[in-house]
């Protein structure tokens, strides 16, 4: 095969050299109690393999052999971190990995590999792809071969293992808090091949907890198939996070096109207050045509604005649409009347005395605006749904 994309390890073993493409042949300590095939047996010396070849990149190894059990041991829990960025290249190795077959649909996880939305289950990621690269290379954690003297730890996130890893890793990059530079998240921070069980022995003294205490901000992924409090380990955390005075955020995916709700209800308003003004400007209405159409436009306008009151609900933006509507037709009147200036009965009314034409168009432009703004609200309620 050719060069892996895992990086140099020990030599004087052939069968490493050849599945995993060694590039540095010097040797580094030797793990204690293992050697290449009870590490790489199976399964997992399978994944290796296809992920040595799936992930190298022009060549280049992917990572550098690590003495994982020493590292673990040396580098604090609270530095067990990697960057936004890393975040990043994650998702493209995840990419990557399920299309050259690397990462494989299960009884556990029938997963779409052309979904790219919400992809494997974290489990699935994890027993595919950051176990088989964790014990290919030492040990160490994903964060720890990439960073092998750690990053102080400024967010915390926190999720279930039961959301798709694109559906985690998307709202993480589009939710990371301004300021938050390195983040602790336990599939890739702590050791997956290592002694879990013990790490976890005291909770109060777990890797968690130290990163937790060390960090900023905790950041909370919801995800489309149960409370991430569903997992006690979350509740813990979030227990943890409350009783430190850490600043507590709820994840959410990137918005499809966001601005869309918001333009079309602007849209017809606009249109609405064009079409009625030119269509009284080409008429040249009389006073007593004005005064039978001009009330019922005026009050119908102002009546339907009051949805922006309202709580969003499935089918409120149709509300703002007709509402948008409404308020258009008044405001496109009331240009024509300020413009044109007409007198006749309909300016006999006292309200009119009171509100002039021309605030009518101030006050229905800005209802516009809102209306617009509920749009774009009830775009992002509909879209955060989870």
């Amino acid at each position: 095969p050719g060069s892996s994309n895992f990086g140099p390890r020990r030599a004087g073993q052939r069968v490493r050299q050849g599945v995993l493409g060694m590039v540095d042949t010097s040797p580094p300590p030797r793990q204690t109690g293992r050697n290449f095939r009870s590490v790489l047996s199976g399964e997992i010396f399978g994944r290796a393999l296809n992920l040595g070849q799936a992930l190298n990149r022009g060549g280049r190894p992917r990572f550098e052999w690590r003495d994982g059990k020493s590292l673990h041991e040396t580098v604090p829990p609270s530095r067990w971190c990697i960057t936004r960025s890393d975040l990043a290249d994650f998702r493209s190795d995840v990419s990557i990995a399920i299309e050259r077959g690397s990462i494989v649909p299960s009884d556990d996880d029938n997963f779409d590999p052309e979904d790219n939305h919400t992809g494997p289950k974290m489990a699935t990621i994890n027993k595919q792809l950051i176990v088989p690269a964790s014990a290919a290379n030492g040990h160490a954690s994903w964060a720890l071969l990439l960073h092998p003297d750690g990053l102080e730890c400024d967010l915390f996130v926190t999720h279930c293992w039961r959301e798709g890893a694109f559906e985690f890793l998307d709202k993480v990059l589009n939710s990371w808090p301004r300021g938050a530079v390195h983040c602790y998240c336990c599939m890739l921070s702590n050791p997956q091949t290592l002694d879990i069980d013990g790490l976890l022995a005291s909770p109060q003294s777990s890797p968690f907890a130290q990163a937790l205490q060390s960090s900023t901000w905790m950041l909370v992924i919801p995800n489309s198939a149960c409370s991430p409090y569903a997992r006690i380990w979350c509740a813990y955390e979030a227990f943890l996070a409350y009783s430190w005075n850490k600043e507590i955020y709820t994840a959410s995916a990137p918005l499809a096109h966001p601005w869309w709700h918001p333009v079309a209800v602007a849209a017809t308003f606009s249109l609405a207050a064009t079409l009625s003004g030119m269509s009284f400007m080409c008429a040249g209405a009389s006073a007593g045509y004005l005064h039978k159409v001009y009330w019922p436009i005026v009050f119908t306008s102002a009546a339907s604005s009051s949805v922006i009151f309202l709580d969003n609900m499935t089918w409120s933006i149709w509300l703002y649409h007709l509402s948008a509507l409404c308020c258009g037709l008044n405001a496109g009147i009331n240009i024509w009347l300020s413009v044109e200036g007409h007198e006749g009965t309909v300016f006999e009314h006292p309200l009119l005395v009171l509100v002039p034409p021309p605030a009518w168009v101030i006050f229905m432009v800005g209802a516009g605006a809102i209306l617009a703004a509920c749009a774009s609200d009830w775009g992002w309620d509909a879209q955060l749904q989870v």
